[in-house]
């Protein structure tokens, strides 16, 4: 499983990859202790991002379509409670895309699950890479077609 993660960040943080054979998004959920919230920054291949919300009516990447896009295919239960992200903003450098999304939280969650269906809607073999990190526990799990919600701690 490492050498999968390892293989994917490495391919991920090329930025000159025109076409890529793995299908995958990278997101990263840390817990500010300052901010007093989970913190959510998703990596997608900017390619596939905006192919996922030409499928899903859009014509290109902004904030609208990101909101709309997110809203349908990213949804997060802190404590077994729907736990509505705000939408911090996104960057674009080279062929990545970066959605910033952050959710207030007093103190870390105990219990985390996230629905990640992200590009699922356009390569059958996409896969999402999910790491937590809530402090002392960190945690990763994938979401795909055949499993679109990974939860902490595991069921």
């Amino acid at each position: 499983m490492k050498l999968i993660l390892t293989i994917a960040l490495s391919l991920l943080s090329m930025t000159s990859l025109k076409a890529h054979p793995l299908h995958f998004s990278i997101t990263s959920v840390d817990y500010s202790d300052d901010s007093k919230s989970l913190q959510i920054s998703a990596k997608l291949f900017s390619d596939d991002l905006l192919d996922a919300l030409k499928k899903d009516g859009h014509k290109e990447v902004n904030e609208e379509a990101l909101l709309d896009y997110f809203s349908k295919n990213f949804q997060v239960k802190l404590n077994e409670k729907d736990s509505p992200w705000a939408f911090i903003g996104f960057e674009t450098e080279e062929d990545v895309t970066f959605v910033y999304l952050e959710i207030a939280s007093k103190k870390p969650p105990k219990s985390i699950s996230i629905m990640n269906t992200l590009i699922l809607n356009l390569f059958e073999d996409q896969t999402n890479v999910m790491h937590l990190d809530l402090g002392t526990n960190k945690y990763t799990f994938t979401t795909n077609l055949e499993s679109p919600e990974g939860f902490y701690p595991a069921n």
